[in-house]
């Protein structure tokens, strides 16, 4: 990894930095913080840097945004796996497992893996809410 050392306002600064994001004109120094020397540049360049360096943060959000859109969904529905689910309603995973094998909860096995419907998870809470609710009235 290239480290990039300049001088600022406030002192000496060291950034790790690709090589692709500065022009190759651009001494790039090799070695820990201690070993790298200080460069003196100006402010446009400097903000030109900080410039790019952001355009390359906003191009990384963009793909991770784009990653969790598609994370997973069957008919546009988002799917949940087993830890998100076992999360979502506080419950172990042998739990989750007598809701499957009773028919409670809803699943699909996508390459071996088990999922949920977000809102087959959503039903199975309302029907147990009400569930509740008419044990307690029997009481």
């Amino acid at each position: 990894m290239a480290l990039l050392g300049f001088v600022t306002s406030w002192g000496f600064a060291t950034l790790p930095c690709d090589p692709e994001l500065f022009p190759a004109h651009v001494p790039l120094h090799q070695g820990t913080p201690a070993k790298t020397t200080a460069m003196n540049i100006d402010r446009t360049e400097f903000i030109a840097w900080m410039e790019r360096i952001m355009q390359r943060f906003d191009l990384l959000g963009e793909n991770m945004r784009k990653q969790q859109d598609s994370r997973g969904s069957i008919d546009g529905e988002e799917l949940l796996d087993n830890q998100d689910v076992m999360q979502l309603l506080k419950v172990s995973s042998r739990s989750l497992q007598r809701y499957r094998s009773a028919g409670r909860l809803p699943y699909y096995t996508i390459s071996g893996k088990l999922y949920y419907k977000l809102t087959d998870v959503h039903q199975f809470i309302r029907e147990s809410l009400s569930g509740a609710g008419r044990r307690k009235d029997a009481e």
